[in-house]
């Protein structure tokens, strides 16, 4: 099964409230991430993606947005060609060396064991001081 850390699911409920868009692109596929993504608000998700750029690409248009405008979190080889379009690339703590090495900053925690609430919190915190 899948497991989801509650404090992780904050981050992006917050974020969400804050009026950030919020997207999952993942190459698997599951109802049940779908199910968690829905209860948390997240605007879209794409699974079984081969070619995230390319699918975040065609989001960002339909939202009138930029790849300057984006922070993407990955872990993997699949993630980097999309890290190196995003203003801010964030690679977790347990990713492969193919995603830090193109990452600004690595998170301290695990995918799926806080990494997304540190992204949530610091994008948060920008936010804030921006305003």
């Amino acid at each position: 099964g899948v497991a989801f850390f509650s404090q992780d699911g904050h981050g992006i409920a917050s974020l969400v409230a804050a009026g950030f868009k919020v997207a999952w692109v993942t190459a698997n596929y599951g109802s049940v991430i779908e199910g968690r993504a829905s209860k948390l608000g997240v605007h879209l998700v794409l699974c079984r993606i081969a070619d995230k750029e390319e699918a975040i690409g065609l989001a960002l248009a339909d939202w009138g947005l930029t790849w300057e405008q984006v922070c993407y979190v990955g872990d993997d080889l699949n993630d980097v060609p999309a890290m190196r379009r995003a203003l801010l690339a964030v690679a977790v703590a347990d990713a492969t060396m193919p995603a830090k090495e193109v990452a600004h900053w690595v998170t301290s925690r695990p995918g799926g064991l806080g990494a997304a609430r540190e992204v949530c919190d610091v994008l948060l915190t920008a936010k804030a001081a921006d305003e």
